[in-house]
């Protein structure tokens, strides 16, 4: 048995205990309210929505698959359908948006700057861009490769061929340390030519002053297919590079970031559950599943939870399609590029994409 001064003492230490635990629980809940207070704010959101647009990183030179201006003036192409896909979250309609023409070299420095909202320009994840530029990436939305173009009837087979050959590139991309890592890893020399833009790669290529281009694997398949004699250029086997395909953001936005990303979730989440931009009406009916429910808005909450309408992701799909309706028109079977989507498949058809719960 405790004595009073044990009694005394047993009930000090359950008052401090309880005090403690009153402080925690205060704190906890300022903690909560601040956050909450933080996340109800988008300074980025709340610019877009004053505008009245997106901004996106654009192209200086079509770019065939990702940023290609039409006669009509309308711009098409995968990196295009992100943008407008962001643009149908934030501001419900696909139209909403506008690109700001610009090379590789400036899409990081337009961010900063606030010139853009949102770089969709084939860019490549990296630990540089995300520490020391400050780049806050999303989930990749596309999973490729770089590797060579060549004249068939070069004689070359594999990328060690390229021995004392020439190389394109363009400026300002992953591409020129991953050629100097392949030909130093294989004691080669070679020279490499780097130039503004894709186009005037192409025009280097295609004219005989490189013995090869270097690039991503849909990027070469896009200048092959725009040559007029597709059949003339090979792309090698031998995949030199890791390219993981995402959107940037500035890191000082969370809320806005979390929009990119999950709109990017929303088009993979569609595909999973075959919801499409024909069936997408019909899909919103009493016999759909709760997890189709949830997505299109029909129970609410995941509106709600990114400031956002109950109906964003419904009208994201209505507007633009899923992600495999995406990919096909612009790089896959429905283009000239025919391009297989290989890692860029769903994971559960032996791919690597998948969104995480839409809960």
């Amino acid at each position: 048995m405790l004595g009073s001064s044990g009694a005394a003492k047993n009930a000090r230490s359950t008052r401090t205990l309880g005090q403690w635990a009153t402080v925690g629980a205060l704190l906890a809940l300022s903690l909560g309210l601040a956050s909450q207070a933080a996340m109800a704010q988008s300074q980025t959101v709340d610019a877009i929505k004053k505008r009245g647009h997106l901004l996106c990183s654009g192209v200086t030179a079509n770019y065939a698959g990702f940023d290609v201006v039409q006669p009509n003036g309308e711009e098409v192409g995968f990196d295009v359908d992100i943008c407008r896909a962001v643009a149908t979250s934030i501001l419900g309609d696909r139209t909403k948006f506008k690109t700001v023409p610009m090379n590789y070299l400036q899409r990081f420095t337009a961010l900063q700057s606030g010139n853009i909202d949102l770089i969709a320009k084939n860019t490549t994840w990296t630990l540089s861009r995300n520490t020391e530029i400050g780049v806050m990436f999303t989930s990749p939305y596309l999973f490729t490769g770089d590797a060579f173009m060549v004249r068939k009837d070069s004689g070359i087979k594999k990328g060690v061929d390229l021995a004392g050959g020439t190389v394109c590139m363009s400026a300002g991309t992953t591409l020129e340390q991953l050629v100097s890592d392949f030909f130093t890893g294989h004691k080669l020399q070679y020279k490499p030519i780097a130039y503004e833009n894709t186009t005037e790669r192409d025009k280097a290529f295609f004219a005989g002053r490189c013995d090869a281009s270097a690039g991503f694997i849909p990027g070469l398949a896009g200048s092959r297919a725009q040559s007029g004699k597709p059949d003339d250029y090979i792309i090698l086997d031998d995949v030199f590079g890791k390219e993981i395909i995402s959107a940037g953001v500035r890191p000082d936005d969370v809320k806005y970031y979390n929009i990119v990303n999950w709109t990017i979730f929303a088009l993979l989440e569609a595909e999973e559950l075959g919801i499409t931009q024909a069936n997408v009406d019909s899909m919103r009916n009493e016999q759909s599943t709760p997890a189709v429910k949830r997505l299109l808005g029909v129970i609410p909450g995941v509106g709600k939870r990114l400031g956002l309408r109950e109906t964003w992701a419904y009208e994201v799909i209505k507007q633009n399609g899923n992600y495999a309706e995406i990919y096909e028109r612009n790089i896959g079977s429905k283009s000239p590029l025919k391009m297989d989507r290989g890692y860029s498949r769903l994971w559960k058809d032996g791919g690597t994409l998948y969104s995480p719960s839409v809960d």
